[in-house]
């Protein structure tokens, strides 16, 4: 036990230096963590998943449902409204570019359409886990950040329903597109609308729950609550929990003081106690998340290391056409790169890849096996592009390819305010 208690106690301290390491030299802390694992566990076998029993995927899940409501809390909606756009134009070509790319690769590696689709299905989302951390890491926001906080949640969403959809054709032999279609746009839209009603519920409970004892951790008790409550009813509980916290920090601008119940009543709002405290929960969460992730790695053969790479590299270079082309060019040429690299997989990928197996599916062992690498390659991946775009040569040909975008994020709102003074000029000059 004491070799335990020894061993968090330097883990946690091992993750502040990562994170002060990160800001110096832009090595993400979350692939030096991931490597400790991986040193741990299927380099030494000192770790196994295994010894964390059922707390390591309690602490997986946790982890992913306070990023997400950590993110929700700082969306800026009036950007999130210029970003609608944006976000379903990328997110949507990037998923079908990785879904054709993994299907393809899954046929010429012998596996038969309909598991090659399935691995396009899995693999097709954004790693939440991933994504958001390194944004709030490197503080990028505005646009860029809003898309790419927004792309990881849908992503989830899409590829969870497609997967088990092709899970329900393997097993009973029968496809409902439309169903399909049906099932992803009431899980997007009432995962919504349940986030926002919690919300509003939250802050009109939120004073008088802060008169208890010991009451920091309610907020992120009610945050776990919505996740519950949307999953169970068949709904995104990630898009859920990010509405949720959409909500509790643009109150004003979903006019939550209008509601029946609550106009003309004192709400709190969440202070900066609050925030300290999210913070500090978030960064212990992620440090043993992806320590455990590295820990849930396995050794790959050649072969299927190659197939990984397959995939992953049309990926990537298809990314920075799908940036070039959706993006508006007002944004950052720093944040368009960034966007670039951001599409790594992660704990909704690692999950999904075993579902085939559990169902009975064939081939399950392989989807499974192929599913793990590609997250553990895509997460390399993007972890190792962040700081080469700031190295040359690679920095001059980032420029090149972003020529056109802002220079600066100072340049960036300027442009985005004098496009503002265009469009109205010409809504006031229409008859």
């Amino acid at each position: 036990m004491a070799a335990i208690l020894l061993g968090i106690g330097l883990t946690v301290f091992l993750a502040h230096f990562f994170a002060a390491l990160f800001a110096k030299t832009r090595v993400p802390d979350v692939l030096l963590l991931m490597l400790v694992g991986i040193v741990l566990g299927p380099v030494t076998h000192l770790l196994t998943p295994g010894d964390f029993g059922k707390v390591g995927s309690v602490l997986s899940n946790l982890a992913f449902v306070i990023i997400l409501f950590e993110s929700g809390l700082t969306l800026d909606i009036g950007v999130l409204q210029s970003a609608v756009g944006t976000t379903l134009r990328l997110s949507l070509s990037t998923a079908a570019l990785t879904f054709g790319a993994a299907t393809v690769v899954g046929l010429a590696s012998g596996l038969p359409l309909l598991q090659s689709a399935l691995l396009g299905s899995i693999l097709a989302a954004t790693a939440t886990s991933v994504v958001i951390p390194m944004v709030k890491s490197m503080r990028v926001g505005g646009t860029v950040g809003t898309v790419l906080v927004l792309e990881a949640a849908l992503t989830d969403v899409l590829c969870i329903v497609a997967t088990n959809s092709l899970i329900g054709v393997a097993t009973m032999g029968k496809l409902e597109p439309l169903r399909m279609v049906g099932n992803i746009l009431s899980a997007l839209l009432f995962a919504a609308v349940l986030g926002v009603l919690l919300g509003a519920v939250w802050l009109a409970l939120l004073g008088r729950v802060r008169r208890f004892d010991n009451s920091m951790f309610t907020t992120i008790a009610w945050a776990l609550i919505v996740f519950g409550i949307a999953d169970e009813l068949g709904f995104s509980g990630a898009v859920a929990v990010v509405a949720l916290g959409a909500t509790l920090t643009n109150k004003e601008r979903f006019r939550i003081t209008e509601l029946p119940g609550l106009r003309g009543r004192q709400i709190d709002d969440l202070d900066d106690a609050d925030f300290a405290f999210f913070g500090e929960l978030l960064f212990l969460l992620k440090t043993f998340f992806f320590l455990y992730l590295g820990l849930s790695m396995r050794m790959p053969s050649l072969q299927n290391l190659g197939w990984a790479l397959a995939i992953l590299l049309p990926l990537y270079v298809g990314r920075h056409a799908l940036v070039r082309l959706f993006v508006p060019a007002t944004v950052p040429a720093a944040h368009a790169t960034l966007a670039t690299v951001m599409v790594p997989k992660g704990l909704a990928a690692a999950v999904l890849a075993a579902l085939p197996l559990q169902a009975g599916v064939a081939h399950g062992a392989e989807l499974q096996e192929l599913g793990y690498l590609v997250v553990m390659l895509s997460i390399f991946m993007t972890a190792l592009a962040v700081p080469l775009q700031s190295v040359r040569p690679f920095a001059g040909l980032y420029q090149r390819l972003f020529t056109g975008f802002a220079e600066s994020e100072e340049v960036a709102e300027r442009q985005l305010m004098t496009a503002e003074r265009v469009e109205g000029s010409h809504g006031d000059a229409a008859p």
